[in-house]
């Protein structure tokens, strides 16, 4: 009884770490840093299908130096099922915006999207 006991223990443990690491949050940090240091093709791997083509579309556009680097702070996120919206602070402009995830797989990606 006591080796279930640690065994659910460890168990739960285990999954709140590896949940952590796929949080909103890290992964919008995880997509920003990687868009804004010039690795695309890492970037696009915390990406919806769609947003992968957004990307490809928009880097033609962004020229050689790629994207200019954002200076930002994550303030909080939100979650409701397999949607969730991650703020954070562009510490430039002083606006607060918004990333959109989407849960596929178990997995948070980012939906990039036009809005209209």
């Amino acid at each position: 009884m006591k080796k279930l006991f640690y065994f659910i223990i460890i168990l739960s443990v285990v999954t709140a770490c590896s949940e952590g690491l796929n949080s909103p949050k890290i992964v919008v940090k995880k997509f920003m840093f990687n868009l804004t240091h010039g690795n695309l093709e890492e970037a696009k791997k915390y990406c919806t299908d769609e947003s992968v083509k957004l990307l490809a579309m928009s880097s033609m556009f962004a020229g050689k130096n790629g994207y200019k680097e954002l200076n930002y702070k994550i303030l909080r996120d939100s979650i409701v099922g397999d949607q969730a919206w991650v703020f954070y602070l562009n510490n430039e402009t002083k606006n607060e915006n918004t990333m959109d995830l989407i849960k596929i797989n178990d997995k948070w990606l980012v939906d990039l999207h036009i809005k209209k």
